[in-house]
């Protein structure tokens, strides 16, 4: 396993479960609206856990290479700080008044677990030693030395059991919460968790490649304890001497760092979350976060939270779809040249045929030349046509270059197909003698036929009229007598 190169701080307040408590510990809130206590109740402005009991001690177990404790003291200075069970100079800070303000720094050490403890060695009523909050610098295994270059990820509970999301495995009654508080007068805020009444766990898959993880929930009156297991073992420079922990407290707060390690990325883990035996203590888990090994590739600052688990890397997909336009691009080119090469080694193709574009036809191979056609006078003609002779009759029209070239004589050409065209010629014969007209009335009426049958043979022509059942028809432009 690499050695922890990236450094990061990460700030711990006194009502975290992560400090333990031994002895007489109470918390107390400054600046607090609220006077009367009730179990469930948040609380409100500025806490520290105080203690006047001798022997009293808190203690603090971190992965990292150094920490800082931070509290206030009253009425003395009796606090005495040890790291790793060496003592370790306290430095007190008088204040106005009675109270005044200490802090206890273990300095840089090795990359490791270390111990931070606070311990109460004076015995006075009107002497009080509080806690506010602890700080420790954690090394972490990443591409960068740089903490706000990493991608962290944060996920609610509650988005990921109702989008059954597969890194995050629940067991047990779990049921999920989107408010908090309404005890006492209190007004309630919007805050998602899962909580769980009796025995419960729930399983963490961060993926292969993560560096950190970190866990957030709630403590209270009505919560219990809690354990954290890894799966496989953490390395020992990040394995902690104890993993149980105890969520139970006076004043309930929501949000609190719950639990938080590196990880060696190279391993795929498993963190399992069980809740206390005690069937009337609740485990409340509001979001978990996991950090990557890898830097993020869009040029921005890691360190923040995503939801849902996972950030699309922007300047991966850019650099993917530029890469491969200029790949399509490359092979592109290399493919045109190798059909202009192929093609300039190649002997110039024969045209079979020739098509003449001022033609306004169709032309094939197969067809006989055809003579272009010699364009009308756009001038109107204004003299009368001549009067046509037989002879002009034969060549239809005289003094037009339009029908001789279409009767003219093609030329033979070997590559037309033969065709067999039989030219029919006439002679004409004169007009044609009218037939016998026999004029009738607009309408027929019967009185004719008796008024016809009554006229002689000499006056009715050379043809006898016979009876019909229908009227005779009238002459058209069809008959001979139209033209």
């Amino acid at each position: 396993m690499a050695v922890p190169n990236c450094f990061t701080e990460v700030r711990i307040p006194d009502t975290s479960p992560l400090i333990r408590y031994i002895g007489s510990w109470k918390v107390y809130y400054s600046s607090s609206s609220d006077s009367v206590w009730e179990a469930g109740m948040m609380g409100t402005g500025d806490s520290v856990h105080a203690t006047n009991q001798v022997d009293d001690l808190a203690y603090f177990e971190y992965p990292g290479i150094s920490s800082v404790m931070e509290g206030q003291v009253l009425g003395g200075d009796g606090v005495r700080y040890t790291l790793n069970g060496v003592q370790k100079q306290v430095d007190i800070s008088r204040s106005t008044g009675n109270v005044s303000t200490w802090s206890a720094a273990s300095g840089q050490q090795d990359v490791g677990v270390h111990t931070a403890m606070i311990e109460v060695t004076k015995s006075d009523p009107s002497f009080l030693t509080g806690v506010k909050s602890v700080s420790s610098v954690v090394g972490i295994i990443a591409e960068t030395t740089d903490p706000n270059l990493l991608s962290c990820h944060e996920t609610t509970f509650v988005d990921a059991l109702q989008s059954s999301q597969p890194q995050v495995l629940p067991k047990g009654p779990w049921r999920p919460l989107n408010e908090f508080g309404g005890v006492g007068g209190q007004r309630v805020i919007s805050y998602s968790s899962i909580v769980a009444d009796s025995t419960a766990s729930i399983q963490l898959f961060p993926p292969r490649g993560s560096n950190f993880i970190s866990l957030n929930g709630t403590v209270g009156f009505a919560y219990g304890t809690y354990s954290v297991t890894v799966d496989p073992p953490l390395p020992s420079i990040f394995a902690r001497e104890r993993n149980g922990f105890n969520a139970g407290a006076q004043w309930a707060a929501p949000g609190q760092l719950l639990y938080y390690t590196p990880l060696n990325p190279q391993e795929q883990y498993t963190i399992t979350v069980t809740g206390d035996t005690d069937p009337t203590k609740f485990l409340g888990l509001h979001s978990w976060m996991y950090c990557d090994y890898a830097l993020a590739k869009n040029g921005g600052g890691g360190g923040g939270s995503g939801s849902g688990g996972g950030k699309s890397n922007v300047g991966a997909i850019a650099g993917g779809v530029v890469g491969g336009i200029l790949g399509a691009a490359l092979i592109a080119l290399v493919f045109f040249l190798f059909l202009r090469k192929r093609k300039a080694r190649s002997p110039p193709e024969e045209e079979l045929f020739t098509v003449d574009e001022t033609i306004d036809a169709t032309t094939t191979p197969y067809d006989p030349p055809i003579t272009p056609l010699a364009p009308l006078s756009p001038l109107a003609r204004t003299e009368p046509p001549a009067p046509r002779s037989e002879e002009m009759r034969e060549s239809v029209v005289s003094g037009s270059t339009l029908v001789p070239q279409l009767l003219s004589k093609r030329e033979s050409s070997t590559t037309s197909v033969p065709r067999n065209i039989s030219l029919v010629e006439h002679q004409d014969a004169g007009a044609v003698e009218p037939a016998a007209v026999e004029h009738l009335p607009p309408s027929y009426n019967p009185e004719w036929l008796a008024t016809r049958s009554s006229t002689s043979p000499s006056d009715a022509g050379p043809s006898k009229p016979t009876a019909m059942s229908s009227p005779p028809p009238l002459p058209d432009s069809k008959s001979p007598t139209g033209t």
